[in-house]
């Protein structure tokens, strides 16, 4: 009875975690959908913070609605040339199913930089003025990813998953700074 319990809690155990590294790897596919179009030869690569943005009030501002209708940005489909609200594509029980998923960001505190695109390079400073990404929250074929560069810029994006691509689908800017 001892043994059958135990291989019972192993089971239950390597389930939970086959499951984790499911949502680990779409995490990382919907952070390269992010940069898939960055012209690197252009631009350069995007240099990110080698450590997720742990952003406590996600919650809060992922439920205000108004806010970010209101907000600066646009959500659209491209290619079908339809546009969307942001109330349209996210619903209360996604942010309800994301708001559940904010205490993992207390778990993974590092990006990953084998799971990265090569259009993305990890900054080694610490130093609080690399642009820097939360831990993308996930609701079936859904995501928030809030993003802010720390100094004058913060953007929320959401993204659909359509035919197995992370396909953004808004981007809202909610703070922008301009000096003079």
């Amino acid at each position: 009875m001892r043994n059958l319990i135990l291989i019972l809690l192993f089971i239950a155990s390597t389930s939970i975690s086959a499951q984790n590294d499911s949502i680990q790897k779409e995490r990382y596919k919907i952070i390269n959908a992010i940069h898939k179009n960055l012209d690197v030869e252009k631009y350069g690569k995007a240099e990110l913070d080698k450590n997720f943005f742990i952003f406590l009030g996600l919650t809060a501002l992922i439920n205000d609605r108004d806010l970010i209708e209101n907000s600066y940005g646009h959500c659209a489909d491209y290619a079908n040339e339809i546009e969307y609200s942001y109330s349209e594509i996210i619903t209360q029980e996604d942010i309800e199913n994301m708001h559940q998923q904010i205490s993992w960001m207390a778990y993974y505190k590092t990006i990953d930089s084998t799971l990265i695109s090569n259009k993305i390079k990890l900054s080694k400073e610490n130093n609080n003025s690399k642009t820097a990404i939360s831990l993308p929250l996930i609701h079936k074929n859904k995501a928030i990813v809030y993003r802010t560069n720390r100094n004058n810029q913060e953007d929320l994006f959401v993204l659909v998953k359509e035919d197995g691509d992370w396909i953004i689908r808004c981007i809202k800017i909610l703070y922008l700074r301009f000096d003079d």
